[in-house]
């Protein structure tokens, strides 16, 4: 199905566990492709150059503070507005 979408929106997930290449290479040319997660953020022109249109993430302001709050087990969502915000890198 991925081939007749017009818009499609991948999570950071399949970076983890290796779908991403696939899953990119299923989507047409001129495609909204949006590959959105933590873990997206880190390779955005590797996902541009993959047909990826948008790339959504975190940029860490506090790394210490980041790993102090994640070794103490809180979630995600308490990180933000205290140590990463939330981007959005658009390909040129």
């Amino acid at each position: 199905m991925l081939p007749c979408c017009d818009t499609v929106i991948i999570t950071g997930a399949s970076i983890a566990n290796g779908t991403i290449e696939d899953l990119l290479s299923l989507t047409r040319p001129g495609a909204n492709v949006l590959v959105t997660g933590p873990t997206a953020s880190i390779l955005p022109d590797a996902l541009f150059a993959r047909n990826a249109t948008i790339v959504s993430g975190v940029k860490v302001s506090d790394p210490d503070l980041t790993i102090d709050l994640l070794s103490e087990g809180v979630g995600a969502y308490h990180l933000f507005n205290r140590c990463v915000r939330k981007i959005n890198i658009l390909k040129n």
